[in-house]
Parts: C-alpha cells; structure tokens; sequence
C-alpha cells in the first residue's frame, strides 16, 4: 500500500512538473489487425485511468480508429462521474468505447464481400486481378457509428490519420490542417484499407490504401510536426506499439508466415528503427514506449481481442510505473524541475 501511494503521488507529480514545463504530450497508435485494436484500446483505457492529459494522437490503420474515437469523444474511465461542464452528448465511457469495437469482432458485420472481385473472377478466369475481396462498405459503416459524421475540425483533440496512396505509393497524413472539411470516418477508411481484403478509399478523387506498411509506427512525423509548430515546447511521446523493440522478430511457423517474416515485417521493423534512431537524436524530446510482452494473437483473431485487451493493460500499467521509477525531480531555484536519465529506459 505504501509503494502504491508513493507512486500515485509521484505519477501526480509528473503530470504536474510537464504541464508547468509546457510539455506537449503526443500519443502514438500503430497498426496491426486485432491485435492492433485490443493492443491500443487496453493503451487508450490506462491512458484514461491514469487521467493523463494529451494533446494530440497519431493513429495508422486499426490505430487511425481508436486515436480518431477517442479524439472526437471525451472518454471517461468506467468508474468516473460524468463532469457537469462537458455535454452528455460529447462524452462517453471506456466500457462503451470497448463494447463499440468488440461488436466488430463479429465477420458479418465487418467483411462483405466486393462485387467487383467476382466480376472480375468471371471476366479474366482469374483471381490474379482482383485487387480486393471485400468492398469495405460494412467496415465504414460500422466506424460511422463510433464516429458519427464529424469532420476533423469537429474532433476534440488533434488527431493525425496516415493513409498511403495508392497511385504513386506515397503517404497522405489527414489533419485538422490539412483536410479540416474530410470527415474523420472516411480517413479512418482509408488507413484500414488492407491491400487484398478491403478495396482502396476514394477521397476527392485519390485512391488511398493501409498507411500501415510506410508509416506503422509514426514517431518521426510527430517530431517534425512538433518543430514546425511548437519549436519552443519539449515534447513528450508515449508510444504503443506492435514491433518489439531491440528484440529479433519472431521466426516463422509456416509457409505464410514465411511470405509476411521476409517482405512484411522486414520493412515494417527498418522502418521503424529508421524512426526511433531519428526521434532519439533531437533534443527535447523524450519517447517511451508501450508494448505487450505476452504472445500476440494474430491479425484477424478478432475473437480473442476481449482476453487480449486484459493482459495488454496489465502490461502497460507494469511498463508505466517502471517508467514513473526512473523519474528523478530536482529543485532549481526553488522550481521542480524534470531529469530524464534516458531517453528509452534500459528495460525495454
């Protein structure tokens, strides 16, 4: 008990020390299916427990849907009283958030198969053509109902979606700044458009695809956002995240799981580690980083997600205060001041 309340009064007294400091607070969801969604809902609900107060989130593909609902709604812990000074239309429980994305769970509600690959099949007397096998209609309405029809200038938080275009492969980042009038569902749609599974989001005439395989964990585009807007402000990032760091990548089982450990996940871990070494290497900003240590469940075992959830945030409840631990406070003069002795602490 006493341990306990040592570090709830130091986990208040951090919160304190970076809103005095000015410090941004930037949340980073990457992608990855099921796993994904239960990894960064367990994320979002400690983030709301804790009662940390962000700024802004970065979300691509599974994580570009639970930045963007939990960017539009003031989402209240299960147990917290509904404050008076927020409309009842605005909030909403993290019981309620989570009941939303485990109706999904559900393949009919998600997956309709495209009309387009049959007719595609039955033209060429191929499958090789077809570019998807789902038209991705059910998907946008189930994120319709989560999200209403708000646009990005109607989102309570910053929140930053990454899309890849499919034409010229680049990535397209949707903003309050840049696509202020796109409502966020549509954006959402198109960072989870899997290659294959679900047909390519048209948005004002550009076709986009998963932002997953370009920008899986962005922490580098947070920076550089950071420093053209806020140059004078530390920054602080708080990452969860399906690539395990300083860890080799799983070997693989199968045939398929070959395919994906050779292509997929190859560019997916140096990308990633492209990004970390260049966060790493500025000044005033300071990155920690949220991952399950338990076994992953697999990308579409929507299933298991609810059982996930519970030990994924059993995790990062263990990674924070392990983080809270090497937090060191010093006064000059007369002023608590933060001292960071990492940047990424040495368990990780």
């Amino acid at each position: 008990m006493l341990k306990m309340h040592r570090q709830n009064k130091k986990h208040e007294l951090l919160w304190q020390t970076l809103r005095k400091q000015k410090f941004r607070v930037a949340l980073s969801l990457s992608s990855g299916g099921a796993e994904a969604m239960g990894r960064d809902l367990a994320f979002m609900e400690m983030i709301a427990e804790l009662g940390i107060d962000w700024d802004e989130v970065h979300g691509t593909s599974a994580g570009a849907s639970v930045g963007a609902v939990h960017a539009y709604w003031h989402v209240l812990p299960d147990s917290q009283v509904k404050p008076a000074n927020i409309p009842k239309n605005k909030i909403k429980t993290a019981k309620e958030i989570r009941e939303g994305f485990l109706s999904t769970t559900k393949f009919s509600n998600v997956f309709e198969p495209s009309l387009g690959a049959f007719r595609t099949i039955l033209k060429e007397r191929s499958v090789k053509a077809v570019t998807a096998f789902f038209s991705g209609r059910k998907l946008e309405n189930k994120i319709m109902e989560g999200l209403e029809s708000a646009t990005f200038a109607d989102a309570e938080k910053e929140v930053f979606i990454y899309a890849e275009r499919e034409k010229d492969l680049g990535y397209e980042i949707f903003s309050k700044e840049t696509h202020p009038h796109i409502r966020l569902h549509e954006a959402v749609r198109a960072s989870l458009s899997i290659p294959f599974f679900f047909e390519p989001k048209e948005i004002s005439g550009i076709s986009y695809i998963d932002g997953g395989m370009l920008v899986n964990t962005p922490l580098w585009h947070i920076v550089s956002h950071h420093k053209k807007k806020y140059p004078k402000h530390p920054l602080l990032i708080l990452a969860c995240t399906n690539l395990y760091p300083y860890r080799p990548p799983p070997l693989p089982e199968n045939f398929w799981e070959l395919i994906k450990f050779r292509y997929y996940q190859k560019i997916l871990y140096r990308n990633f580690y492209r990004e970390l070494e260049l966060t790493m290497g500025e000044n005033k900003v300071f990155l920690w980083l949220f991952y399950p240590k338990r076994e992953p469940i697999r990308s579409f075992a929507f299933h298991k997600m609810g059982d996930y959830m519970k030990t994924a945030k059993t995790d990062f409840y263990e990674h924070y205060f392990q983080f809270l631990s090497h937090i060191e406070f010093t006064k000059v003069r007369k002023k608590l001041k933060l001292k960071y002795p990492y940047k990424i602490p040495e368990f990780v």
